[in-house]
């Protein structure tokens, strides 16, 4: 029997070559017919022309001009007359991805090709792929092409966050959604992280995550999980985990929830080593802690000492704000502490007996910086407009914020005072 001619091959052949592999926009353009028709599997047809199909085209290969590689398998050519021929035939694109790993899908090509002055050309494609596959309305090669760019999106989606992972103590984890937590996921970075491989963390844990949190952790990790899954979904938490040698690191887990492929909830996360921030934040707990327990030992000093202390601040010439006094100094004024302090704002005439008052003023004008210091002997004003003498020593001081204001110490000296003056007057 005479061979059949293979026109509607040869040139359904010679087209793919430069659509797909060539990813030459003219010379794929050249196999085709002005009236091309690209027919859909869906309920629609579309009749495209060339057109549109260099539209399509030029949109394509600008998005993903790497090349593809094609191989062709159970192709059947009918011959209907001289100058018209049908093939039919299954085709595998394969695209070799950037990390060395393979793509491909298979895909059934029926076209129709006529004879043309310039010999025989498509006059029409139907490609499709498998049912599961195929989506409503689609025909080759948006449907392949959109494949490739969700292949590619879930392995970038993959790369970034492993990218994520070496950024972060820690590693990424995914479980089921049920009592336990059983493993579903564990990335490598969090195996390092714990010192386990991934045969010794499955053993370990006996398949189930939960069995790795501290037991004193693991029913509020449980409720904090749950909650989130009947409301907002994604959690945050933070709890002890176990390591290969027994001990407890201190990890955050930031995580929302998913679908396996069965079906079952999942919750997938990405687990945070937060162990030196704990210590950090208990050393500066035990330092706060230090801090109060000397503050309060000063304080009990400050206010048992049989002196009166004064730390206290200008306004202008003639009023004053106390910042802190001692119980001594506030008796030595004639009041309880309460009323003391709930005074606020004090004029000075308040607090210096009137014979003093000029003679005071005058030497307070003399204090402008730190480290200004002066020796006194005055008498004070009390509550009951009754004078006190007193002896002490007054300085210029910058607080803890930097701010200049006066410290005094100074001693009653009034029962003296006076024995003194009867004294005098017995003379």
């Amino acid at each position: 029997m005479e061979e059949q001619p293979r026109d509607a091959e040869n040139t359904t052949r010679a087209f793919f070559k430069e659509y797909m592999v060539n990813r030459n926009v003219e010379a794929t353009l050249d196999w085709l017919m002005d009236d091309v028709q690209w027919i859909g599997t869906g309920k629609g047809e579309y009749s495209c022309g060339k057109e549109q199909v260099l539209k399509a085209l030029d949109q394509e290969f600008s998005l993903d001009p790497d090349a593809y590689q094609i191989i062709w398998e159970d192709i059947k050519e009918s011959r209907l007359t001289s100058d018209c021929a049908v093939m039919q035939g299954r085709l595998t694109v394969v695209r070799i991805l950037s990390d060395g790993k393979n793509f491909a899908m298979g895909v059934r090509v029926t076209s129709t090709c006529v004879r043309t002055a310039k010999g025989f050309k498509v006059a029409s494609i139907h490609a499709s792929v498998p049912a599961d596959f195929q989506e409503e309305g689609e025909f080759f090669p948006l449907s392949f092409a959109e494949s490739v760019s969700e292949e590619y999106a879930r392995r970038m989606g993959r790369s970034a966050l492993e990218l994520l992972g070496k950024t972060i103590p820690g590693g990424m984890l995914g479980t089921y959604f049920e009592p336990g937590f059983p493993l579903y996921y564990v990335n490598d970075r969090m195996l390092d992280c714990l010192g386990y491989t991934y045969e010794e963390f499955s053993q370990d844990s006996q398949g189930m995550v939960g069995n790795c949190i501290h037991p004193q952790d693991r029913e509020r990790v449980y409720g904090v999980v749950r909650d989130a899954f009947g409301k907002v979904r994604d959690y945050g938490v933070r709890y002890r985990i176990r390591k290969k040698n027994g001990r407890y690191i201190h990890v955050y887990e930031t995580g929302n929830f998913a679908q396996a492929e069965d079906g079952r909830d999942i919750c997938l996360s990405v687990v945070r080593d937060i162990s030196a921030e704990v210590e950090a934040e208990e050393r500066l707990k035990q330092e706060n802690r230090e801090k109060e327990r000397q503050a309060s030992r000063y304080d009990q000093l400050f206010q048992s000492v049989l002196c009166g202390i004064m730390q206290w601040k200008p306004l202008d010439r003639e009023r004053v704000v106390f910042k802190n006094a001692n119980r001594e100094s506030i008796r030595i004024l004639g009041y309880e502490p309460e009323e003391f302090w709930s005074h606020g704002v004090w004029q000075w005439k308040e607090l210096i007996a009137e014979a003093d008052y000029q003679m005071k003023l005058d030497q307070l004008d003399n204090l402008e910086k730190a480290g200004d210091s002066m020796n006194f002997q005055y008498r004070v004003r009390q509550k009951d407009g009754t004078s006190c003498w007193i002896l002490g020593k007054l300085e210029m001081v910058e607080d803890g914020d930097g701010e200049l204001i006066a410290q005094s110490v100074f001693l009653d000296i009034d029962i003296r005072k006076r024995t003194e003056h009867q004294n005098q007057q017995l003379k």
